[in-house]
């Protein structure tokens, strides 16, 4: 890395976010799909080849700490929040698929890498 010229380091593909991000998550299956969360609680899905956001979620009360695309069905993420509630979204959906309300804030969320049906 030392010897390399300074421009080797320069990211290829730069997205311009609202909100300080707090996660970030690659789609395993669509390669060009990433999902971000951020700290006023949207869940984001962006297209990194045209770099635009293909779904925006905005059900969290509070700043998403975590969002992971389930490497098993490519359309279903999860997220968690500091409104104390973690959400199974589908990217063929407007909405959360489902909402599992907890006792304190969620800092981590993350599927099992063999199911599609189990979190942590």
């Amino acid at each position: 890395i030392v010897n390399e010229p300074p421009e080797a380091h320069r990211p290829v593909v730069e997205i311009p976010t609202r909100s300080k991000l707090s996660c970030l998550s690659w789609n395993k299956h669509t390669k060009n799909h990433i999902a971000s969360s951020d700290y006023e609680g949207t869940v984001f899905v962006w297209d990194v080849d045209t770099q635009k956001s293909v779904m925006e979620y905005e059900e969290h009360e509070k700043r998403v700490w975590s969002v992971d695309f389930s490497r098993i069905e490519p359309s279903m993420l999860v997220s968690g929040s500091d409104d104390c509630k973690v959400k199974i979204w589908c990217t063929r959906q407007e909405s959360s698929a489902m909402n599992i309300d907890m006792k304190a804030n969620i800092c981590c969320v993350k599927y099992n890498p063999g199911s599609s049906t189990h979190i942590a």
